[in-house]
């Protein structure tokens, strides 16, 4: 009897836990995007206003965007100066799939991040300008279903996986 309560107790308590991380996730995109936004319109920046060398750009964009859009930003920049041979197409590619193994962007959101790499450091920079901030533009609207998606969903994941876990938990009883 002890074990099957036991076993019960942890059952459900995995459930809540799942329903936890994955309100957790629904919760986080939207400072995501934000970073990543910040991230861009610091890019535009410096590229359209300060005329600085891409690597340095990208470093000041990572450090004003913070947690992984600034890690992968700074990372992108730091292969470009290390001249590794990365173009910049390669190295923003590389960026956009660091991100998202590391945070709940959404494949959407990484394709409007992608489209801005086959004209990063390669055309001219009204024309730089003109994608990245296309791509900030992009990043607000799912910014914004982001946000509405995490106030209605992220409690319900929560008390599905519990109530899931305790049906479960009463099965195996």
């Amino acid at each position: 009897m002890m074990l099957s309560l036991w076993g019960g107790l942890l059952v459900t308590g995995a459930g809540a836990a799942l329903g936890t991380l994955v309100a957790a996730g629904l919760r986080r995109r939207p400072d995501e995007l934000r970073a990543w936004r910040t991230g861009l319109q610091v890019l535009a920046s410096e590229i359209g206003y300060g005329a600085v060398p891409l690597p340095e750009a990208l470093r000041r964009a990572g450090a004003a965007a913070g947690g992984a859009a600034g890690a992968a930003l700074a990372a992108a920049g730091a292969r470009l100066a290390a001249g590794e041979g990365a173009e910049p197409e390669g190295a923003w590619h590389a960026a956009v799939a660091q991100a998202q193994a590391a945070s709940p962007l959404a494949d959407e959101d990484c394709a409007a991040l992608a489209a801005v790499a086959p004209v990063l450091g390669r055309t001219g920079r009204e024309d730089q300008l003109r994608h990245l901030q296309l791509a900030v533009r992009r990043l607000e609207a799912a910014e914004a279903a982001a946000r509405e998606a995490a106030a209605r969903e992220a409690r319900l994941w929560a008390y599905a996986c519990t109530c899931g876990a305790l049906v479960v938990a009463l099965v195996l009883a």
